[in-house]
């Protein structure tokens, strides 16, 4: 059986439904009470529920609790100014001194005057040392100092950790302790607290980003960032990551830089082959290999294949390229595959470089050599009016000083194109 049941009268009834957080119902069994506690009970059940203008409806301004619970009315509603305007009336009662003060205190916070705030719960802790009102008080400025650390954190700490003993804030305020420490200059202080709050897991990346970045020994730092980058969460993996790539970068270290994107997702995978391309060709070359099997239609591989060809001449690379959706790198694949085959095979060649014309028209410098090297193996072939007709297609523009020299001696050779209807 329910415990407000064994109550006949209406207000023991609701009082225990109160403290089950049963509030619509506190309402629903006082709706027609109106004695002094009846109405303080339903008021207290309205702003449990977050109503302060229905909580008004139950209040008058006879009595000092009553004004306290107005100005709770408006604290919940937003109206912090207001709500300051009633806590102050009832400063003067023994009573509710402490609780008024809180409140005013949260309303300045609520609107961002911290400084004002802090002075009144520092009062309160002078004021009123071992009560619920100085916990929260404690509480408050713990939270004011996290946003924005002052010389007040030191003492602070003290406080906080004798009346908040295990609190998991009392590592967050010492973690902002040490940054202030820095910015005095003691780094030593500042150290100790960051090495001590490394070796518990809840705080151990932060702080080791935190000593990597005070640590002028940069194969420490090394060490730092990455222990901070295994054993943190995402957020704290992340910078470390930043930080630990701008240190390679500030010491020229890209092979390094590299090794450590080669460990990570497949986007700082391809990171690492741009890298490698310049300093390290055998990795680059097992790497390219491992991405382009686990993603063979992936653009960005597409222009990696053609810096791999001019460095190792392989002619898969080329093969790879040409597939490329981007006309600049197919047209330049193609070509290099035109040069490369010509010799062995020119038939072959003048494919390539026909497909370059119908694929990549405009697509300079390329499309201009590939239509002078398609003409000449035309002209080889005895294809003379179709070599005629290839060079008309030419964009005489972008021609250098040697190729107008080269097509002027060609077109000497051949006949006028001529296009039947």
């Amino acid at each position: 059986m329910k415990a407000h049941r064994f109550f006949d009268d209406p207000y023991h009834r609701a009082l225990t439904l109160y403290n089950a957080g049963r509030y619509r119902e506190v309402l629903r069994v006082l709706e027609r009470g109106n004695t002094f506690k009846e109405r303080l009970l339903k008021a207290k059940a309205a702003i449990s529920m977050g109503d302060g203008k229905l909580a008004r409806t139950f209040l008058r301004e006879e009595s000092p609790i009553e004004i306290y619970l107005i100005g709770m009315s408006y604290f919940m509603d937003g109206d912090y100014r207001k709500a300051i305007g009633y806590f102050e009336k009832i400063l003067e009662d023994k009573t509710l001194r402490s609780r008024a003060m809180l409140r005013i205190a949260d309303s300045h916070y609520n609107l961002g005057n911290y400084s004002r705030a802090k002075d009144i719960y520092r009062r309160i802790l002078i004021l009123y040392p071992d009560s619920p009102e100085a916990k929260d008080a404690t509480l408050a400025l713990a939270q004011i100092e996290l946003q924005r650390p002052s010389a007040d954190l030191k003492e602070l700490i003290g406080e906080f950790m004798r009346k908040f003993p295990g609190s998991p804030l009392i590592d967050d305020l010492r973690y902002q302790l040490a940054g202030l420490y820095l910015r005095e200059g003691n780094r030593k202080a500042a150290k100790e607290i960051l090495e001590d709050l490394s070796r518990r897991d809840s705080y151990r990346a932060k702080a080791l980003i935190k000593l990597s970045e005070i640590e002028e020994d940069p194969v420490r730092k090394e060490e730092l960032l990455r222990e901070a980058i295994l054993s943190g969460g995402s957020e704290e993996k992340e910078k470390a990551t930043s930080l630990l790539m701008n240190l390679y970068l500030e010491r020229k270290e890209f092979e390094k830089l590299a090794d450590f994107l080669a460990q990570g997702s497949y986007e700082d995978r391809k990171r690492a082959l741009s890298l490698y391309v310049s300093e390290n060709l055998e990795k680059a070359v097992a790497l390219f290999d491992s991405l382009s099997r686990e993603n063979p239609s992936d653009e960005d591989l597409r222009k990696v294949a053609l810096e791999l060809y001019r460095k190792t001449k392989g002619k898969k690379y080329l093969l790879f390229a040409r597939e490329s959706t981007d006309p600049k790198v197919r047209a330049e694949a193609l070509y290099r595959l035109g040069l490369l085959t010509e010799k062995k095979d020119r038939r072959k060649a003048l494919e390539y470089y026909v497909e370059v014309v119908l694929s990549a028209e405009g697509v300079q410098p390329h499309y201009n050599r590939s239509i002078l090297r398609a003409s000449e193996i035309l002209v080889s072939l005895k294809a003379r009016k179709d070599a005629s007709c290839l060079l008309d297609r030419l964009e005489v523009k972008y021609l250098s000083d040697s190729e107008r020299k080269k097509v002027k001696i060609l077109r000497k050779k051949l006949p006028k194109c001529e296009v039947k209807e």
